[in-house]
């Protein structure tokens, strides 16, 4: 499927007649980006990223269409959870480098400033640190003086390792 949608975005980009058809196609290699992504096949997440920023280069020249166009794909880029780092890294240079070239100083630094936030990831939460997390409030559950305040606390905690169980990491 992802195929077939990538032949049909660069066909739509290869049109000259307008610039809505760059726009819609921009917008096509971003959505399916972000649908690779979840699938976790980065390659093709990377792919599809890189010609979303071929069709903004090439065709894009209208400063509104290019906003738009780079909030999108820094809107798509801070949502991605499994491309790998290095091709991460690329991505957001690029775009940052994008962002640095727009014409209107307004827009270029309100953009400048949430590029940056795409180079600050949150670290996972990792299984280690969850077990970690487990034993520490544990032992702080078996100090706990017997009351009500400990039969909430240990009610709570007894549905959250449920929840835990259930949790993919």
């Amino acid at each position: 499927i992802l195929q077939f949608v990538h032949e049909m975005a660069t066909a739509l980009a290869s049109k000259v007649e307008g610039t809505i058809e760059s726009t819609l196609s921009v917008n096509l290699f971003v959505q399916c980006a972000l649908a690779a992504d979840q699938c976790r096949l980065d390659a093709i997440a990377y792919e599809f990223f890189t010609q979303a920023f071929v069709v903004y280069e090439d065709q894009l020249s209208q400063s509104s269409q290019q906003v738009a166009a780079l909030e999108l794909l820094l809107g798509a880029l801070s949502q991605v959870r499994d491309i790998r780092q290095a091709n991460y890294d690329t991505l957001a240079t690029k775009l940052t480098q994008y962002v640095a070239k727009l014409v209107k100083k307004k827009e270029q630094s309100g953009m400048v400033a949430t590029c940056a936030h795409l180079f600050w990831r949150k670290a996972e939460v990792t299984k280690q640190y969850v077990v970690g997390l487990i034993a520490l409030v544990k032992e702080h559950l078996e100090t706990m003086e017997p009351g009500q305040a400990r039969a909430d606390v240990e009610t709570h905690y007894r549905n959250t390792l449920k929840y835990i169980e259930g949790v993919e990491f």
